[in-house]
């Protein structure tokens, strides 16, 4: 099927270059940049005997590298942790039967693009340093407010700088501390053996390993895999890195199967599920299952409910819910519904705790816990009156288990099933695309073909002055349509951040418990005190939970994004803004008149809308959780109870103010966009018809042939489309 499908597509993209200049350019450079993005796929899809292979995706932090480690290694920690969203490498399990490990450099090129990101992140932060000193001024000289430094600033300016430049900022400082000559290893590839991977692989793919920052990704061969499949463990699904995210696509392309992981905490965001949308479809993969991880802190978050078993079913009733109504939002707003239905067959969840399953079993081998272990145990005692930590009730408690035997084993059992229909599905949805390509071609040339037999140069030239008149009519009208949009975007970004200030008030409570006890006390009375007597007391004091506070911070985050996400979508619907333009370009035209082709507005239009992208809302904020453990690790009591609630208070207003610098920069690249299409879009239009007519007017210098060229190409576009319906795999 590979050799057929490259002998077919070398044909049509041989044939359609001979007749260039019959059709639209753009739709060439399209078809040509799909088949190259196919072959790949299929050549690696058909090869006999191959592995299943599995993609684990999920934010950075969703904790995949630990999942794995617990569904295929009994917990032990062969992926390195903790990696940051700028360092996390991707990593390819294979088995073998010697362990060993292929580390990807990036090459030259890609770090030379990192270290050019990062010099602009340094000239944007200094620039932005100096406004920050600037508007300071006037304060610092009254004695009012002395500038913080550079360093003190960073962090907040960091927010008014793309993410990517960010990133690449990060990646060069940390090999800079690395004290390693990177130009010997850029370009190149290393192989590390057995004895090197205990203590060696931290090094290249660990959160402080001295190679991490360029390398590119990692090939893991391990006894310990299953031979029938191999694994996948990207990055998180918005890698900065675009050379990197490149390599995912590529390696995530190939996969059969995908378990999506979604942090509990954030369980199925807009993010989550936009990827799944945006990827999925072009690749083929039907197969997901969705796991809530970190299934600890979901339970932790449940501080209304003291039976562990009774909060277990309620907290996993509540993300099961929160799960299909966020699909079934985004099934009736997206039109990519079909991935979408997939994901709801795939209800409900699983729901998974990695650091419960490493208690078990490290309780079975009479191991120590870690410090992180042994806080959430200790936190899971002085919550549920019924939690005791024994090996059974964790492993139960982890899931991990469960999704060994109900989603892994019979994946696994029906492998060739699996790879075939995964090989029908991606086959299937990338004939649809080169069809759709073909027919754009097809209609295009028809268009010409009748343009050639009726019209003349002179008529032409005034066909091509009439249409841009027109275009030029409605210039302002499509502006306007941009700019508008850019204005509703703004205003709702700034009632943004109004909510998510006033958000606040809605997660400052949390329990307090009132303990009263009685104690026998003496006192003494009587002459000069001699006499003792008893008397019950009644004594009474507070506590409360650091974990609630910890839950309100999440909850927080949570609702911010589903307000900012759910809104925005209202508001920027890239669907209506499209049917906008279309509406007012095509209202500029007599519709009714002979003469007119719609075909020769609609062509050009639709390649111009496709070039339209709106960013998304990147509310993307860390977990905030240590900065109250790390000063309130137990139950607090008495007076420390307002501490607590300044320190929640305080936090929380920090969330607030990095979601709303994050909004202002969204609304910055939106006003950025919609300012480049409202110059652009019309002039867009205009350029691609004007190339076509001027085409057309070379073409009348020998009409005759002309004529036979265009009934050449039609003819043979018809071939092209039997030949790409009747591939088989």
């Amino acid at each position: 099927m590979s050799e057929q499908y490259k002998q077919v597509i070398e044909e049509i993209r041989l044939g359609l270059k001979k007749f260039q200049g019959y059709y639209l350019e753009e739709y060439y450079w399209e078809l040509e940049d799909q088949a190259l993005r196919i072959e790949e796929k299929i050549r690696e899809s058909l090869d006999e005997g191959r592995r299943l292979r599995i993609g684990i995706v999920g934010e950075v932090k969703a904790g995949k590298s630990s999942f794995l480690n617990a569904l295929l290694f009994n917990g032990r920690d062969i992926l390195p942790k903790a990696s940051t969203p700028m360092t996390a490498a991707l990593t390819k399990v294979v088995h073998a039967e010697k362990p060993s490990a292929k580390i990807v450099f990036y090459s030259e090129g890609d770090w030379k693009v990192v270290k050019r990101k990062a010099e602009e992140y340094q000239e944007q932060l200094e620039k932005l340093y100096q406004e920050y000193l600037k508007s300071n001024t006037i304060s610092s000289k009254i004695g009012l407010k002395k500038p913080k430094s550079r360093e003190e600033m960073k962090r907040i300016l960091e927010k008014k700088i793309a993410f990517s430049l960010v990133s690449c900022n990060e990646l060069a400082e940390m090999a800079e501390r690395s004290a390693i000559d990177i130009t010997c290893y850029l370009g190149k590839e290393k192989e590390l053996a057995a004895g090197e991977l205990q203590s060696g692989l931290e090094n290249y793919i660990g959160a402080n390993g001295a190679y991490t920052a360029i390398v590119k990704h990692v090939e893991l061969r391990i006894p310990d895999m299953p031979e029938e499949i191999e694994i996948v463990d990207t990055p998180g699904l918005n890698d900065p890195i675009l050379s990197r995210s490149e390599t995912t696509k590529k390696f995530l392309g190939m996969c059969d199967v995908v378990f999506l992981l979604s942090y509990c905490g954030q369980f199925l965001s807009q993010e989550d599920l936009s990827f799944m949308c945006e990827t999925l479809p072009r690749e083929g993969i039907r197969n997901v299952i969705l796991v809530g991880s970190k299934f600890d802190s979901g339970l932790l978050d449940e501080n209304k409910v003291t039976n562990l078993k009774a909060a277990y079913h309620k907290v996993k009733a509540i993300y099961d819910r929160q799960a299909e109504e966020n699909i079934d939002r985004c099934i009736s707003s997206n039109c990519e519904s079909e991935v979408l239905q997939s994901l709801k067959q795939s209800l409900p969840p699983s729901y998974i705790s990695s650091l419960f399953y490493s208690c078990a079993v490290k309780q079975e081998e009479n191991r120590s816990y870690s410090e992180a272990e042994e806080m959430i145990l200790r936190r899971l005692k002085e919550h549920f009156s019924d939690f005791q930590a024994d090996s059974p009730l964790l492993f139960a408690l982890s899931g991990i288990k469960r999704i060994k035997k109900e989603k892994l084993r019979p994946i696994m059992k029906e492998k060739e099933k699996i790879i075939q229909e995964r090989n029908q599905e991606m086959i299937l949805n990338h004939k649809k695309i080169l069809l759709k390509i073909l027919e754009n071609i097809y209609n295009c040339a028809v268009e010409n073909r009748r343009s050639m037999e009726h019209e003349n140069k002179n008529n032409l030239e005034e066909k091509l002055r009439q249409m841009q008149l027109k275009l030029n009519s409605i210039q302002t009208e499509i502006q306007n349509i941009f700019i508008s949009s850019a204005i509703e975007a703004e205003k709702f970004l700034n009632k943004m951040e109004v909510t998510i200030e006033e958000e606040i008030d809605n997660y400052t409570e949390f329990q307090v418990e009132e303990n009263v006890r009685t104690e026998d006390r003496s006192y003494r009375t009587g002459f000069l005190w001699l006499r003792k007597e008893y008397r019950l007391a009644t004594i009474t004091s507070y506590t409360a939970n650091p974990s609630d506070v910890i839950r309100n911070l999440r909850q927080y985050i949570v609702a911010c994004k589903k307000h900012c996400n759910e809104e925005f979508e209202k508001v920027i619907n890239v669907d209506i803004l499209e049917k906008k333009v279309k509406e007012a370009t095509m209202g500029a035209f007599d519709l009714s008149r002979d003469d007119f082709r719609e075909i020769e507005i609609l062509g050009p239009l639709d390649i111009a809308v496709k070039k339209i992208q709106i960013p998304k809302i990147p509310v993307e904020v860390d977990q905030y959780d240590s900065f109250i453990t790390e000063k309130f690790s137990e139950t607090v009591i008495g007076n420390q109870i307002s501490e607590l609630q300044l320190l929640e208070n305080r936090v929380l207003h920090m969330i607030s103010k990095e979601i709303r610098q994050e909004l202002a920069e969204c609304q910055r690249k939106i006003e950025e966009v919609m300012k480049e299409q409202a110059a652009n879009f019309v002039n867009t239009i205009k350029g691609n018809i004007q190339k076509n007519i001027e085409n057309l007017q070379k073409q009348l210098e020998n009409k005759e042939n002309s004529i036979k060229q265009y009934d050449t190409l039609c003819n043979t576009l018809v071939q092209y489309q039997r030949k790409i319906k009747a591939m088989e795999i």
